[in-house]
């Protein structure tokens, strides 16, 4: 479980656009686009993350707060690394490789 109770939540809705190889361009001018990466969040608004607990049914319910109006939601999750790796593509995040650090760890 990489994302814990009081992370905060931005969205990053801002994505480079895609360069075609032929055309030269500067370095530093990279043409940005607008991209719905959640039905949940708004760009630019602000969650925390509230409240985490198991199902009855072993998924996870992850209940998050906007900031700006208090209002709360839950998102259900099959388990916590499905929760990881939306939460890391609504906010940009790389996760790092947690399978290999304990593999590299345990010889």
């Amino acid at each position: 479980m990489h994302y814990i109770v009081g992370t905060q939540v931005k969205s990053n809705s801002l994505h480079p656009a895609p360069q075609s190889s032929s055309k030269l361009r500067s370095v530093g001018a990279v043409q940005l686009k607008r991209k719905v990466v959640s039905d949940h969040f708004l760009p630019g608004e602000i969650y925390t993350l509230y409240y985490i607990k198991k199902t009855e049914d072993k998924q996870f319910a992850y209940t998050f707060q906007n900031n700006g109006t208090e209002e709360k939601f839950d998102i259900i999750f099959e388990n916590a690394k499905a929760a990881d790796v939306y939460l890391a593509r609504v906010m940009g995040d790389k996760l790092p490789d947690y399978e290999k650090f304990y593999d590299k760890n345990a010889r």
